[in-house]
């Protein structure tokens, strides 16, 4: 019986360590958090908001996910300097931030000031150095004076 065990319990502790191993890895991505929340950690910390606009269906939704916002560490050093992240799924959207920001394609990236003004909308879905370039010239815009726009 103990021969039994042993490699079960083998079994369980490996699959416990890449349960762990998959979740520190995921937390190398962007973190999205509810509108309201990014909002005011926005306002807070002088950043801008990013609003990801996706569905469950879309595939390049998944793409922009996976290979853009997760487990890429230039692409969240960068965004987490300057923006705070939310996610909307547009099929379960209790807050209606889609049909405030209407987006027209998925997936599409919104770009706004804390206080909901709108600095760009960005349909798509951009590789990681379109993405850095983006969220880097959003950013630089934003904090121009408004006479140099």
């Amino acid at each position: 019986m103990k021969c039994i065990l042993k490699p079960k319990i083998i079994i369980l502790a490996l699959a416990f360590l890449l349960a762990l191993t998959t979740v520190s890895a995921q937390a190398a991505g962007l973190d999205f958090k509810k509108y309201d929340e990014a909002v005011k950690e926005a306002t807070q910390d002088h950043k801008l908001v990013m609003i990801f606009f996706w569905a469950k269906w879309c595939r390049y939704c998944a793409q922009i996910r996976q290979e853009v916002f997760e487990n890429n560490e230039k692409v969240k050093a960068t965004f987490d300097r300057h923006f705070v992240g939310v996610s909307v799924d547009i099929e379960n959207d209790p807050d209606n931030i889609s049909a405030k920001y209407k987006p027209q394609a998925l997936p599409t990236l919104a770009f706004i000031r804390p206080d909901g003004d709108v600095l760009g909308i960005l349909p798509g879905a951009p590789d990681v150095e379109t993405f850095i370039q983006v969220i880097e010239y959003v950013h630089a815009e934003a904090e121009k004076p408004q006479t140099e726009k």
